[in-house]
């Protein structure tokens, strides 16, 4: 079983994922309560769950949660219940989101975690946009899908890093060449400014070619970019089989045929803006079960709507760049340095089976990000009475505001003329009257008292949160309203480029992929060689984290390969006994246990992590007690960089940009000894690069 809710303030449901066994479990609870009838529950076929009774059923729970956090200063992380089930707590931007499920507690806050970075991907601090925009949520269902599937069955997922396609020479330069020539190709876009293009090959990276002066994509946004490609691929599919099954089906007909995917409609808003509506619960197949998205609003029509599709919210303006050649566009706020929301256009395309090409558009309007989010900021902390610094503190946070507010209209007036400047501009008025409204209600004085939470008026408290309310319409008018579409004939050119350039290449690349390096396979010469030297084992994963790169041979399916026999100890390590083995020593790291070996009935395991400066001289971490183990995030870099905060408090008083951190796990046959293992270990991380390539080396050398 298992559920991701987000609650608002107000307790409403805004987002709900969930299962076929939470269904009926929710169901069940709701019939011993008395909001259902027994016969209702022995409906088999009844798969959607009424709102209402969400709310009511987790409303007591989501209350106490909110007074705990509230007035003790002291919130659940967890609960456990009497029948297994474990609820798990996390918020952000002042919503709630729960876990509900019968997995480990850590399996579900990283359920959760995972949860509120895609959410921050997709519509930054406006998760109301869930509940109004059909277009937002299926968004999030179908990258939370891809998520974990790809966590269940890639290595790179699994330990959170990128996997790299080991190529020759030859190919990686031609393969950054193409992106160079996409890259030059959009340079005469308006508003937008093109910073990466990346080649995906089945969820491995290719080649990443960025422009002069590109923030660097961090590895966490490159496995965020691979999770809506992956996520892309199976929507086509879906619509493929779909075509096929419904070819007899009008779009408006009215009728109650069932589809694997959202059935949109589109209206107007006030703003002329388009709105997505789904027809009723989304179902989408994962390994634990079908899962579910409750229907926001009713339906008014049955339209399909192909053109917006897998697009990102648009000005009002376009038709949503989708169109029937497979080119999709999508508004992601990436991390970087200048903004940790910077609003990036991504369009991405699959060339041939596998291969897919991904373009990263700056959209201009990351310092209207930046000013606005700095707004946002200081008027929550003021809202939470948490300006540690009394008065003074209070008097910095208000400057801050003013200042903020002007920079950001200075900016908008620099927006080109049209709807897009209209909107930012109406919403930019509407953010300044409320700032004058917050003025009004006395807050200068309030902070001049020392500005507390427990004494917060109640005229000030309201003119904050409808001041809040503004700053976030506001980013959103700013940083969301960007056409899917933007120099659609520039990007369909740039697809042109790299299909002509690559078309050479896409067979081998998709067969390359599936063994990008294993260790039964005797046909690879250069990895054959690599292993006659590491007699016993079996597997490993390289990680180095300062850049977040993974190293290791491919898992072959059970069946996969003539050169493993059924008997080769290759079969036997599964999928679940690497994916075991991981989860066991990430639980003694989170406890500071950096090294450790154990064994099985077949293998034994160890798992190393270590620190390096940057001339590779080894560096011996401080101690690590349990406050500096407290509050550590949990260890990857998708949520958060585990490593990095890590390495902070392993080496106080050092820059961690500076600590170059690196994690092995090996897995030997069960007759292999611990000098053995740790040999092995020594050498394989000192002679890796000879197979895999140098981790820091410049994709431009290449050329």
């Amino acid at each position: 079983m298992l559920a991701v809710l987000i609650f608002d303030q107000l307790n409403d449901v805004v987002y709900l994922r969930c299962d076929h066994k939470f269904v009926r479990h929710v169901r069940l609870m709701a019939a011993s309560q008395g909001l259902l009838d027994q016969a209702e529950v022995d409906l088999d076929e009844v798969v959607q769950l009424d709102p209402n009774i969400v709310v009511q059923l987790f409303s007591p729970l989501v209350t106490s949660q909110r007074i705990m956090a509230t007035q003790f200063n002291n919130p659940y992380t967890s609960v456990s219940c009497q029948d297994g089930t474990t609820i798990v707590f996390q918020e952000y931007a002042g919503y709630l989101f729960v876990g509900v499920g019968n997995q480990e507690e850590s399996h579900l806050q990283r359920v959760v975690s995972i949860t509120i970075r895609v959410v921050q991907l997709i519509v930054g601090p406006c998760v109301t946009m869930l509940k109004r925009s059909e277009e937002k949520s299926a968004l999030l269902d179908s990258l939370l899908e891809a998520w974990q599937r790809l966590y269940a069955q890639e290595q790179s997922y699994l330990v959170e890093a990128v996997e790299r396609l080991v190529v020759n020479a030859e190919l990686s330069a031609a393969s950054i060449k193409a992106l160079a020539a996409v890259v030059d190709t959009l340079r005469p876009a308006q508003d937008l400014t093109p910073r990466h293009a990346l080649f995906f090959v089945r969820n491995k990276l290719l080649a990443l070619y960025s422009s002069r002066n590109a923030s660097e994509l961090t590895a966490s946004d490159l496995l965020f970019l691979n999770l809506l490609v992956a996520s892309s691929q199976v929507k086509d599919r879906q619509s493929y089989t779909d075509t096929n099954t419904t070819t007899n089906t009008k779009d408006d007909d009215g009728d109650d045929d069932k589809t694997s995917g959202p059935i949109q409609t589109v209206e107007e808003d006030g703003d002329g803006q388009e709105k997505h509506q789904d027809d009723g619960i989304e179902i989408d197949s994962s390994d634990s079960g079908e899962f579910f998205s409750i229907p926001n609003t009713p339906a008014l029509t049955r339209n399909t709507m192909h053109k917006q599709d897998g697009n990102g919210v648009g000005d009002g303006d376009d038709d949503g760049g989708g169109g029937s050649s497979g080119l999709r566009g999508q508004v992601l706020l990436l991390k970087t340095e200048t903004c940790r929301l910077t609003p990036h256009l991504v369009h991405l395309h699959t060339l041939s089976e596998g291969l897919a090409l991904v373009i990263v558009s700056e959209v201009n309007r990351t310092q209207l990000s930046v000013q606005l989010m700095a707004m946002l900021t200081c008027v929550e902390e003021l809202a939470e009475g948490s300006s540690g610094g009394g008065s003074s503190r209070g008097r910095v946070l208000l400057e801050a505001c003013d200042t903020a507010l002007k920079k950001t209209h200075d900016l908008a007036r620099r927006l080109p003329k049209g709807r897009v400047y209209d909107r930012v501009e109406k919403s930019l008025q509407q953010v300044q009257y409320r700032w004058e409204g917050v003025k009004r209600s006395g807050i200068d004085e309030w902070v001049k008292s020392g500005g507390c939470s427990e004494d917060v008026p109640s005229r000030v408290d309201a003119s904050l949160t409808s001041l809040i309310e503004s700053i976030r319409s506001s980013w959103r008018a700013a940083c969301l309203m960007v056409a899917p579409n933007s120099g659609m004939a520039l990007v369909e050119a740039a697809v042109a480029t790299a299909t002509t350039r690559m078309a050479d290449y896409c067979h081998f690349l998709e067969v390359k992929a599936l063994r990008n390096m294993t260790l039964g396979c005797r046909s690879a010469l250069s990895i054959s060689k690599y292993l006659e030297d590491f007699p016993g084992l079996v597997h490993f994963l390289y990680v180095d984290r300062s850049a977040h790169q993974l190293t290791a041979p491919t898992l072959l399916p059970v069946g996969g390969g003539e050169e493993d026999g059924p008997a080769t100890p290759t079969r036997a390590l599964t999928l679940a006994r690497v994916w075991s083995m991981v989860e066991f020593a990430r639980s003694h790291l989170s406890k500071g246990h950096l090294s450790l070996m154990w064994k099985d009935t077949t293998f034994s395991y160890a798992y190393f992590l270590w620190f390096e400066d940057g001339s590779s001289n080894p560096m011996k971490p401080e101690p690590l007690d349990e406050m500096a183990l407290e509050g550590l995030p949990l260890p990857g870099i998708l949520c958060q960089d585990f490593y990095r905060t890590l390495a902070a408090r392993a080496f106080p008083g050092m820059d961690p940009s500076r600590v170059r951190a690196y994690e092995l796990f090996c897995v030997h046959l069960g007759l292999a000894t611990s000098p053995c293992v740790l040999e092995h270990t020594r050498r394989l991380a000192a002679t890796i690069w000879e197979v895999a390539g140098p981790m820091e080396a410049n994709p431009a050398d290449l050329l």
